[in-house]
């Protein structure tokens, strides 16, 4: 995909980024392809199951309640990505629906911060109650076997596909949410690793 900027952005507002203007026609290879989204029910993940309809895409969105939009290319999957079994299930139902066919996966679920490192909260024993790891749970642990998952499947198909992790500004600045930075750094981090690893892994198996 290019983008394209405009430099008077720049120039009116030093230091800022540059405005990103997208061409449409970069996105025609949507038309037809077959795409999961966790989490796309509502958010950024309802933003962007839109985006991908609307370039006429077929979606599947795996989340605990279907939500509102309704589309005859969008098919709901009841989802927990914090389970194992549930993210197979998604990922086989969508391949058997489409006729084998997967072509992209947006690991996109995700909660804000639950956990309070600060409390002084006590079991019954008068022990320290463990924080919570909810936002761990869902942002990181699911997006990572989101991922994996979605790393097998396309690895199986000589035209492979695309993997999009949804992270947050709070991977590049601290935020006073310590589970919810820190599950963001997690996401960025591993996108980085895995880079590099799949790099290595293709690298091997053509030599």
């Amino acid at each position: 995909m290019r983008l394209s900027s405009t430099s008077s952005k720049t120039s009116e507002w030093p230091g800022l980024t540059p405005e990103i203007v997208f061409n449409g026609s970069e996105f025609a290879s949507l038309k037809d392809s077959v795409i999961i989204v966790t989490g796309g029910s509502s958010g950024i993940g309802l933003a962007n199951v839109k985006f991908l309809l609307e370039h006429g895409a077929h979606v599947v969105n795996g989340d605990l309640k279907p939500g509102s939009l309704t589309h005859p290319n969008l098919t709901f999957h009841r989802t927990d990505v914090t389970s194992w079994p549930d993210l197979i299930s998604l990922f086989k139902q969508t391949k058997a629906t489409h006729s084998g066919k997967l072509n992209h996966v947006f690991a996109n679920a995700g909660i804000t911060s639950h956990a309070n490192y600060l409390s002084e909260a006590l079991d019954p024993a008068g022990d320290l109650l463990e924080p919570t790891s909810k936002t761990l749970d869902i942002n990181l642990k699911a997006c990572i076997n989101t991922a994996t998952l979605a790393i097998h499947h396309l690895r199986q198909q000589p035209q492979g596909g695309s993997i999009v992790l949804t992270s947050s500004a709070s991977a590049y600045q601290p935020l006073c949410v310590a589970d919810y930075t820190a599950s963001k750094h997690g996401v960025l981090g591993f996108m980085r690793a895995m880079n590099s690893t799949l790099s290595v892994a293709e690298f091997f198996a053509a030599g």
